[in-house]
């Protein structure tokens, strides 16, 4: 039978990406005007990213090789051990286009923080069996000032695009596991790697949904060897980075990242400072964090 309808001008397919667009178009037109007035009342990025663009240009300089240390920031410069993709990416953009590097972290954080908003509905969506409050969790997340401080600022040039791809990546899990469509392991895969390429934070979210989906969908050996695929396949598709880091600085540099700005080892002291938040910030915070996660 035909995808056409009765009037013949829009298909079955074009009618369902309408009907979804209308329950996400108030996250999205909301994220718009946020990023609108974020440029409106910040000719210069938040936050600054300048150690972003430094190591952005010393790629570039390299021939897009891998940066063994970055100067400036101490006396003997900092080790380069961050996921690059980003770094490429932004290096790319500003040798092929001459685009002002200010710019590109003015203008590449906010339209990937209004691009995010997509997957997050549709795994919103498809978990809570609602389009309602799929919207209104994306709409949340949309204007959340906790997200919307580290995605649409300068350094957001990294943050935006590994929660982009976390969230994809998550969506693509949820049908792995919860369909066991064995076609979303390559696209799971991919999303996976470039995740780890591009922040570390967002890998443990990444791989920790990935656990919570297999308890909740699929706790068997197939469910066990489908995240191990994605997992430890993602982590040697990532390995020309993580090898040539550990050949230059040792295993010690990841060790040590790990334990700053409440980083992965950082976790205890993380969640220690919560009893200790300032009374004007506690609700407010807590509602803004806990709203989304709930879709309601």
């Amino acid at each position: 039978m035909s995808e056409q309808n009765i009037a013949g001008t829009t298909t079955v397919r074009e009618q369902g990406f309408k009907r979804e667009f209308l329950w996400l178009a108030p996250a999205l037109l909301s994220a718009v005007l946020l990023f609108y007035f974020y440029l409106r009342s910040h000719p210069y990025p938040s936050f600054g990213a300048g150690l972003y663009l430094l190591i952005a240009e010393r790629i570039s300089e390299a021939g897009y090789a891998l940066p063994k240390t970055i100067p400036y920031y101490t006396e003997g410069g900092v080790p380069f051990s961050y996921p690059p993709l980003m770094f490429y990416v932004v290096a790319l953009i500003q040798d092929l286009t001459g685009v002002d590097p200010v710019t590109i972290t003015r203008f590449l954080p906010g339209i990937v923080t209004v691009v995010y908003l997509v997957p997050l509905y549709l795994l919103s969506r498809d978990l809570l069996n609602s389009r309602p409050q799929a919207a209104l969790a994306s709409l949340i997340v949309a204007v959340s000032p906790p997200v919307l401080q580290w995605h649409i600022s300068a350094g957001g040039i990294v943050r935006a695009p590994a929660f982009l791809f976390a969230l994809t990546g998550i969506y693509s899990g949820l049908r792995l596991y919860r369909d066991r469509d064995q076609r979303w392991v390559v696209p799971s895969l991919v999303l996976f790697t470039l995740t780890v390429l591009t922040h570390p934070v967002y890998t443990v979210f990444f791989a920790l949904s990935y656990f919570l989906l297999f308890l909740e969908y699929d706790r068997t050996l197939w469910g066990l060897l489908r995240g191990a695929v994605v997992g430890f396949g993602g982590l040697l598709l990532a390995a020309p980075w993580w090898t040539q880091v550990m050949a230059y600085h040792g295993v010690d540099v990841f060790m040590a990242a790990a334990g700053t700005h409440g980083g992965i080892g950082g976790g205890i002291p993380s969640v220690a400072s919560l009893v200790n938040v300032h009374p004007d910030s506690a609700f407010i915070g807590t509602v803004w964090s806990i709203v989304p996660v709930l879709g309601v």
